[in-house]
C-alpha cells in the first residue's frame, strides 16, 4: 500500500476529508487531510489492530490477576499451591481450570478467586 503525499492526495480524484480526532496526522494519513479512501482503509485497519492488541493485553491482565490472586495460598494440610490453567487467546474464548491436592484446597483457591481485591 502507498500512501499518497498532500500534493498526490490533491490531485487522487478522492473527496478529501479532515482526518477524524485521534486518528492523524499519522504515518497512515499524512497531513490534516487525506484522501477519504486512505482514511478509511488505512484508519479502520489500524482500529482493527489497536482493538486486538486491547483484547489481547486485557486477557493477559486477566491471567496475571487471577495468577495474583492465588499467590501465598497453599494446602494446609499437604503444603501444596493449587493449580491454574488458563486456555484460550481472548476473554471470549477463555477457559479457568483449577485443581488442587484436595478439597479444603479447593475451597480455599476458590475464594481467592472470587475475592475482587
Amino acid at each position: 500500500m502507498t500512501i499518497a503525499t498532500d500534493a498526490e492526495q490533491e490531485s487522487c480524484g478522492s473527496v478529501k476529508q479532515a482526518v477524524p480526532p485521534g486518528f492523524g496526522p499519522h504515518r497512515a494519513c499524512p497531513g490534516e487531510t487525506a484522501c477519504a479512501t486512505v482514511v478509511s482503509n488505512t484508519c479502520m485497519l489500524i482500529c482493527l489492530q489497536v482493538a486486538a492488541e486491547l483484547e489481547k493485553a486485557r486477557f493477559e491482565q486477566f491471567k496475571q490477576q487471577a495468577q495474583r490472586k492465588l499467590q501465598g495460598v497453599y494446602c494446609p494440610d499437604h503444603h501444596k499451591p493449587p493449580r491454574l490453567k488458563i486456555n484460550g487467546h481472548s476473554l471470549h474464548d477463555a477457559s479457568l481450570s483449577l485443581s488442587g491436592c484436595c478439597d479444603k484446597l479447593m475451597v480455599i483457591a476458590n475464594e481467592a478467586i472470587a475475592n475482587s481485591t
